[in-house]
């Protein structure tokens, strides 16, 4: 935590021996993710010791004029660094994470203009991009979706939902094509069942949750195995994304598994209600925040 309150930094190796922001800010990553580690915690603690909205006003902050987010804000600098949907989705996330209040949230951001950035970012094939005109991307797709999903109840139409704003069957069709079959069958292809990120890309772990989630956003709750081939992507992630010595589950066959690709592939056998998911007791995955049904009630409950 920063000593300006406004979120979190990075790691306490980053801490300056002065309070000065603008060196030692917050920013929206390490806020982000903070928050939702504590929440996972349940650590209850978390709704005492942050200023909440202290925290909303300086996602707001962060906001340009075009209505994408920067994941810094300075007082010299106003925000800076990237541009794209990665930092709209943190930043959504984080207001909803901390509840707050349709009020504040129109007071310290442009909801319309973050709303039109993201839809800007939609490509003719129906996938969302880094920034407008950007190639699709998978994983941006998910980030586009899920902010929208998220600010939704602070748009002053709080009936809306995610299709009023936009016709997406164009963006199922690009998901949908995202699942690799080989002709020469899984012995002869690794990746085989997995899933890719862009288009004529290589399957990825993580992509296999991307894509699931955005289908799961945009066709509801349990619905995304209806697109996605969920035994093959499930034989794709247990037989070559998983290492058989250490566990966990890597990008690709071969490679040293990671953290955050055991968790993204996990996570995507859960909500492709796989065998898997049935035989060792997954937990249900709300797609728009990636976290547990249990997490997401305990996080928004009120207090």
């Amino acid at each position: 935590m920063v000593p300006s309150g406004d979120g979190f930094r990075g790691s306490a190796t980053h801490k300056l021996l002065t309070e000065d922001l603008e060196y030692d800010g917050a920013n929206l990553p390490a806020t982000y993710f903070s928050i939702m580690s504590l929440a996972a915690l349940r650590d209850g603690s978390f709704r005492e010791k942050l200023d909440r909205d202290k925290i909303c006003r300086f996602v707001g902050k962060c906001q340009r004029e075009d209505g994408s987010f920067a994941p810094n804000w300075s007082p010299a600098r106003g925000p800076f660094g990237e541009n794209d949907l990665r930092c709209n989705y943190m930043a959504t996330g984080i207001l909803k994470a901390l509840r707050a209040s349709k009020e504040l949230v129109n007071k310290v951001m442009n909801v319309p203009k973050a709303i039109e950035f993201i839809l800007s970012t939609r490509g003719y094939d129906g996938g969302l991009g880094q920034t407008q005109d950007a190639e699709s991307h998978a994983g941006l797709t998910f980030c586009g979706l899920a902010s929208l999903t998220l600010i939704l109840e602070y748009h002053e139409k709080g009936d809306m939902t995610i299709w009023d704003m936009c016709d997406w069957n164009k963006t199922v069709q690009w998901l949908s094509h995202r699942q690799i079959f080989a002709i020469d069958g899984p012995e002869e292809n690794d990746d085989d069942g997995g899933l890719n990120g862009r288009i004529n890309k290589p399957a990825d772990t993580c992509y296999a949750f991307w894509c699931a989630a955005s289908l799961e956003i945009l066709l509801g709750t349990g619905n995304s195995n209806t697109i996605i081939n969920s035994k093959r992507a499930e034989s794709y992630l247990l037989d070559q994304a998983q290492h058989k010595l250490f566990g966990g589950f890597a990008k690709v066959a071969g490679e040293t598994p990671d953290h955050m690709h055991s968790f993204l592939g996990l996570s995507a056998l859960s909500l492709l209600n796989t065998s898997t998911k049935q035989e060792h007791g997954l937990l249900n995955l709300v797609p728009s925040l990636v976290v547990t049904e249990q997490t997401a009630k305990w996080l928004i409950a009120e207090d």
